[in-house]
Order: structure tokens, then C-alpha cells, then sequence
């Protein structure tokens, strides 16, 4: 063997580091660029600075729940204008199950999957202290829903998770 191709068999290995480091490189830009190519990895919470500033604030108002101890039922069926969407029913009772009528609700609708999709809406009184609307989302899978009901000078929030599947068929929940 030559002098020269041993030189080079010899010095060959100090490149290895050098590939090694750009192979890291490209694979990660080659990853962060797949999952933000679709649009649904760049769902943000909105204002969360601020809502992590209130954190005494959320604690007191998670108190003044356990006090209130209202009675808020949840529940997804086929929209009214189109069977095809979700309509969202809240019924709300205080803690000895009377139907709190002239309460106004406002909900945060967030599709997990989509959380880019939120939208948040009044739900209009239907008697006996229920309260519905339509949801302009048509996403399946996990929903979240935040909830703020205020009654009689107080208030009362919540949040809940619900399996929705969309098909020909209305929408349902998924039961656990």
C-alpha cells in the first residue's frame, strides 16, 4: 500500500464528527419542518401569560365553585340548522337541583385536534335552565369546553372533555 493511501485511510476518520453533526442538523430541521408543515402543531393558548399571572385568581374562583357547588350537565347532539354539526347543551342548577333560568353562559369550544379552531360563544337560553347552540366546528375527536356561567351577580366556571365522532350519521359521544 502506498504512502499516500494510508495517509488518507488514516485522516479519513477526522470528517466522521463533521458528518455526524450536519446529519443532526438536517434531521432536526427536516422534523420541526414536517410537524409544522400541516398547521396543527402551532395551536397556542391564547393570553396564557397573563392567565398564568392570575394563578390566585383562578385559585379563588375554583373556591368560590366548591361554595356555589352548582350543577352544571353537559352534553353534544345534532346542530338545528345542520345535522351534520355538534349543538351544545348546558344545563345548570344550583346545589339543591333548581334550574337557574336567566343565567348567562359563555363557552370556549376547542377542538384538540384542531386547536387552532377554538371559538368562543353565548349560549342562548331554552327554558328550565338549559342553554344551547350550535357549534360552527366540524372536527372529531377530543373537545374540550370552558365554561363560565354567571348568575345573580355570581359566577361559576368549569371545563370538561368529550369524544365527539362525525360521520354520516349526527354526532355523538363516545362513552368511556
Amino acid at each position: 500500500m502506498s504512502a499516500i493511501r494510508r495517509q488518507w485511510i488514516e485522516q479519513r476518520w477526522k470528517f466522521v464528527p463533521i458528518i455526524m453533526l450536519c446529519g443532526s442538523v438536517a434531521s432536526a430541521y427536516t422534523m420541526v419542518t414536517l410537524s409544522m408543515g400541516d398547521g396543527t402543531g402551532t395551536a397556542v393558548e391564547p393570553d396564557y401569560y397573563r392567565k398564568a399571572a392570575a394563578w390566585d385568581e383562578t385559585q379563588r374562583q375554583l373556591a368560590a365553585n366548591g361554595a356555589l357547588n352548582w350543577i352544571v350537565t353537559p352534553s353534544f347532539a345534532a346542530g338545528m340548522s345542520d345535522p351534520r354539526l355538534a349543538r351544545l347543551e348546558i344545563a345548570v342548577a344550583d346545589k339543591y337541583a333548581v334550574a337557574l333560568d336567566g343565567a348567562r353562559v359563555h363557552a370556549e369550544v376547542i377542538p384538540i385536534r384542531a386547536a387552532d379552531a377554538r371559538c368562543e360563544l353565548d349560549l342562548s337560553p331554552t327554558g328550565n335552565g338549559r342553554y344551547a347552540i350550535d357549534v360552527p366546528i366540524r372536527t372529531g375527536g377530543l373537545w374540550e369546553v370552558r365554561l363560565r356561567v354567571e348568575s345573580k351577580g355570581r359566577v361559576y366556571t368549569d371545563r370538561f372533555r368529550r369524544q365527539l365522532m362525525f360521520g354520516p350519521s349526527p354526532p355523538h359521544e363516545v362513552s368511556k
